[in-house]
């Protein structure tokens, strides 16, 4: 849901806010982010920057709803505090002091690698419906994050199935790789809407090595 006038109107009086309160510390107010052409985050325009000597702060305001989605968030974060001296402020509009929490990159490895297991014990118990669905939940948010970390975050929008085929383009996934994913991300789907999926046990069993194969290639390229 796109932001009303009022919350447009909030938002900017909020930035305007932190503006004075950080010009009153002794903080430059920056246009742009200090980066070059190559930087992940050429194209990034955060609501706020501020600079103090060597520090750098990234200020990005964002609405209840959008602050749910935090494992983008959390790439955002990691890519600006990947610079020395640079920190990266999440505040909560309508909460003037309000930091949104989020979990250490670390944290969000963690959280696929759970939803892996959890999806080896459902096919280790013969739920197929229910391995393939939270298994597919670990790889869509394991692809988002990659093109997240590179600075091409994929909006709602964007399907599985054509990251799946940008990974095939770069040459990071084969023919092969590509053919079984899309048929785990067709079986999910069937899954989801109570149809019987039609995808085989061994099947499932080899996406499991695809996914833990194409979780190591991807962190090596980012």
């Amino acid at each position: 849901m796109p932001p009303t006038g009022h919350e447009l109107q909030t938002g900017s009086a909020r930035v305007d806010d932190l503006r004075r309160q950080y010009e009153l510390q002794g903080y430059r107010v920056l246009n742009e982010l200090p980066v070059t052409e190559s930087d992940a985050l050429a194209a990034y325009k955060p609501d706020l920057v501020v600079q103090k000597d060597d520090e750098i702060i990234v200020v990005e305001l964002k609405r209840g709803v959008e602050a749910r989605e935090t494992a983008d968030l959390q790439v955002l974060r990691d890519q600006v505090e990947s610079h020395p001296g640079w920190r990266f402020r999440l505040l909560l509009l309508g909460d003037p002091g309000q930091a949104i929490p989020l979990a250490s990159r670390k944290g969000v490895r963690s959280d696929y690698r759970r939803r892996e297991a959890r999806a080896r014990k459902a096919l280790k118990l013969g739920h197929l419906d229910e391995a393939i669905t939270i298994l597919w939940m670990a790889i869509e948010g394991t692809l988002r994050t990659y093109f997240a970390r590179r600075g091409q975050v994929p909006n709602k929008g964007v399907t599985a199935l054509s990251m799946l085929r940008k990974l095939y383009d770069e040459g990071l996934i084969d023919k092969i790789e590509l053919t079984l994913l899309s048929e785990g991300y067709k079986a999910r789907s069937e899954a989801v809407h109570a149809f019987k999926i039609k995808l085989k046990r061994s099947s499932i069993e080899k996406m499991f090595e695809v996914y833990r194969s194409l979780v190591k290639r991807l962190d090596e390229r980012t």
